[in-house]
């Protein structure tokens, strides 16, 4: 079976879906945080960090999938 195949096989209808991180940049404050399950995520013990590649290495190491979309808010520095 080629690598790619398990992305063409029809999902059992009873596994649901993986639940991605929402990574959200706060602007004002200059930090990113993530959102998981309607909540704030804690991830490595911490909840912003200061960069996205931060926040992505932490996403990681929990095995937390997150979306490649980013809510931006507040003001651009």
């Amino acid at each position: 079976m080629p690598p790619n195949a398990h992305a063409s096989l029809p999902r059992n209808a009873h596994t649901p879906a993986p639940t991605l991180g929402r990574v959200i940049h706060l602007q004002t404050a200059d930090v990113w945080v993530v959102r998981h399950g309607g909540a704030l995520a804690e991830l490595d013990g911490r909840t912003f960090w200061s960069t996205p590649e931060a926040l992505r290495a932490a996403a990681a190491r929990a095995g937390l999938a997150l979306s490649d979309l980013v809510c931006r808010t507040g003001h651009d520095r």
